[in-house]
């Protein structure tokens, strides 16, 4: 009897220790998922922002950081979906080995007008929610700005459905930081945009959830943003550029309902690749725009 509680004793104790360890390496955020030099996989982790634990995961391709510092990829889910799905979805180990994905989880948010519950998703607008996702946005920023082996002047954003629309409201507020966005299947920006920031912009004809008239909206709302000519050069395979821009601004439309456009996906890699930003001594992104915790007292 002894020697079976003498057993349980050393079982729960080296249970309690299995457990800090994993509680240590949580509480490390960034730094437990991502750090120099860089190595291929995914990592996930938690990153306290204000009084919200963010959950964040992390893709380093096979390829990057060979031959310099990797470029960023922030990648946004659709309203209802995370991130692993989306992942797993672009296959990016095979057609972007040489990024570095951030992929966040969204926080529980609702639609009018949509029969379902709350599901995670992103703010629409500036301060909505508080900015809660711009403020994670930010905190991400803050991290990446601190590793040497990735590039700070090669950073974008892009995403699905409702990640569309908040890669459309970091593109106005966060140009500065991001070298260009790429908005699938959404809308917005809800706001006239005052600094230019390359863009590519995809949508469906036979898309329901959000109409292609949005999609093209989108992209009316960036060619005045970004100073283009009322002409346009045909790309082919449904893109086609705006001329005379400030910044690269390009719409493809493809035959598909509310979805990513698989034939699109090489286009979209090489698109974002060739980005960087035009002033790079311009990055900052200050500590005071994240939100302080709510005080107990």
């Amino acid at each position: 009897m002894n020697r079976i509680r003498s057993m349980c004793s050393v079982l729960i104790v080296m249970g309690l220790l299995a457990w800090s360890a994993g509680a240590a390496g949580a509480a490390e955020g960034v730094a437990s998922a991502l750090s120099c030099p860089l190595k291929a996989g995914r990592a996930s982790f938690t990153l306290p922002v204000g009084d919200l634990e963010r959950q964040v995961e992390v893709a380093v391709g096979p390829k990057a950081g060979r031959g310099g510092p990797a470029q960023v990829v922030f990648l946004w889910h659709g309203w209802g979906g995370n991130p692993s799905g989306l992942l797993d979805s672009l296959n990016l180990d095979r057609v972007w080995p040489q990024a570095v994905v951030i992929a966040p989880r969204g926080e529980m948010r609702r639609f009018p007008g949509l029969g379902s519950g709350p599901q995670p998703g992103w703010q629409l607008t500036q301060d909505e929610f508080d900015n809660r996702d711009i403020h994670l946005f930010d905190a991400l920023v803050r991290e990446v700005l601190q590793l040497e082996c990735l590039d700070r002047n090669r950073i974008v954003s892009s995403g699905f459905s409702n990640g569309a629309y908040f890669s459309n409201l970091l593109g106005c507020e966060r140009a500065s930081v991001l070298a260009a966005i790429a908005p699938v299947s959404g809308g917005g920006p809800s706001a006239d945009c005052t600094n230019p920031v390359a863009v590519w912009v995809a949508h469906g004809q036979r898309d329901r959830a959000v109409s292609y008239r949005d999609g093209r909206s989108t992209f009316s709302s960036w060619r005045k943003t970004n100073a283009c000519e009322e002409t346009e050069t045909d790309l082919g395979g449904g893109c086609a550029e705006a001329e005379g821009c400030d910044r690269p601004t390009v719409f493809c439309s493809f035959k598909g309902g509310h979805t990513w456009p698989r034939g699109l996906t090489q286009g979209w890699v090489r698109f974002l690749r060739q980005q960087h930003l035009p002033t790079p001594e311009l990055i900052e992104i200050e500590s005071e725009s994240e939100p302080e915790p709510e005080s107990d007292e």
